[in-house]
């Protein structure tokens, strides 16, 4: 494999795992505040990179038509206890310019959060 590549590799994995460490602080947070919120969310719908079809859009039904962003952060700090601007990045709803990982990846570590692992049984 080439260096280039293993750079690419080894940064992808790295921005994975970061992006999966915050939004598991997030989903903690809301299995606390929020018992019953991974069965309002669509799984097919989210996509962290806009209010209305992210984690918190879902729940609270916040869309780019009602103040978007405001909306957002005010639902964070008032409603989950999040102390901005930081807390909603470490808790992966949110990203900013300096933030290792893509919102392809926050989407993607969300459903994977989300998303039932089959239970096997042997007859």
């Amino acid at each position: 494999m080439c260096d280039s590549c293993v750079k690419f590799s080894t940064d992808s994995v790295k921005s994975h795992k970061l992006a999966r460490m915050a939004a598991i602080r997030g989903a903690r947070l809301l299995d606390r505040k929020i018992p019953d919120w991974r069965k309002r969310i669509d799984i097919d719908r989210l996509n962290m990179r806009y209010t209305d079809t992210c984690i918190i859009g879902q729940l609270f039904g916040i869309n780019s038509g009602n103040r978007g962003y405001d909306n957002f952060t005010n639902t964070l700090s008032d409603l989950l206890g999040l102390q901005l601007p930081e807390s909603h990045i470490t808790h992966g709803f949110d990203k900013n310019l300096t933030t290792p990982y893509s919102w392809e990846t926050l989407t993607k570590v969300w459903r994977e959060i989300l998303t039932p692992v089959p239970v096997y049984t042997i007859a």
